[in-house]
Formats: C-alpha cells, structure tokens, sequence
C-alpha cells in the first residue's frame, strides 16, 4: 500500500507533498497536494500510525463534503479496518464520530459557504512561503477571514 508523503508544518499541522489516491476495492480516494490536515476530524480522537492514511482521507471528505456524513464515516471505519486496526479500535471511533462529528461537519459547512474547502490547500505563492520560514502554520492554520498567518 502506498503511504502519503508528508511535509512537517509544526505544531500538528502536516501538509500533503503530492497528490495521494488510495484504492479499497473498487473505491478510488483522492487527496488534493498541499492539503493541510491534523490527522483528526473531530478532537477527541487520538491519531495513531496505522490510521493517518484513513484520518487524512477523512478530513478531506469533511472538508469537501462531496458525500454525506455517514458515508465519510463509513470510509473512515472500512479504511481503519484496511490500514491494520482492530476492529474494536475503528469501531469505536466510528461511534465516536456519529456522535460528535457533526460539529465538525457543521464549522467546516460554513467555511466552505463563506470561504470555500481550498482554504485548506496552500496555493503555489504560499507553499514557497512556507518552505522560505516566511508562512507559520498554527493549530488554528486559519482565521476566520480565510487567510493564513504570516510572521
């Protein structure tokens, strides 16, 4: 299986190097490149090695909202399940994600009303400030205004 290319962006925050399409089946996910992510969609989850392939597909599904919410969460389980998880493991952050995924879901449906889902991929002007130290990305990587934090 292939596994994401990641640039570390501090304090959590990881942007995605290339583009990265994983396959389970006949199902195809596709991450966009230098997409931003923490590895979790709803806070209380803990990220763990064997599910950053299946947290990252997930946050882009709630980013993008190109699917309903039970069938992000529904991939998010069957990916854990494919990356090595027990299946008690992902069926617990399953639950965990009906239960308190909504949060997310809704912050990130407002965004994307006011802001649209690109807020979380860095364009090609921003990417050569990062990797020049002039772009800090914070946990908090975005403000409510839709750009990102210079230093």
């Amino acid at each position: 299986m292939k596994r994401p290319q990641y640039i570390d962006g501090g304090k959590g925050i990881w942007l995605l190097a290339q583009t990265f399409i994983y396959h389970r089946g006949r199902r195809r996910f596709e991450v966009p490149q230098w997409f931003t992510t923490d590895f979790r969609s709803v806070n209380y989850i803990k990220s763990r090695p064997e599910t950053n392939t299946p947290a990252l597909i997930h946050d882009w599904d709630y980013l993008s909202q190109h699917k309903s919410r039970l069938m992000a969460d529904w991939d998010y389980m069957m990916n854990c399940l494919q990356c090595g998880c027990s299946k008690a493991y992902a069926i617990k952050d399953f639950i965990g994600l009906r239960l308190f995924g909504w949060v997310a879901w809704r912050q990130n449906a407002r965004h994307k009303k006011y802001f649209g889902y690109k807020r979380r991929i860095l364009n090609a002007k921003q990417v050569q400030a990062f990797m020049m130290g002039r772009l800090s990305l914070t946990k908090d990587y975005i403000n409510y205004r839709g750009k990102y934090a210079y230093n």
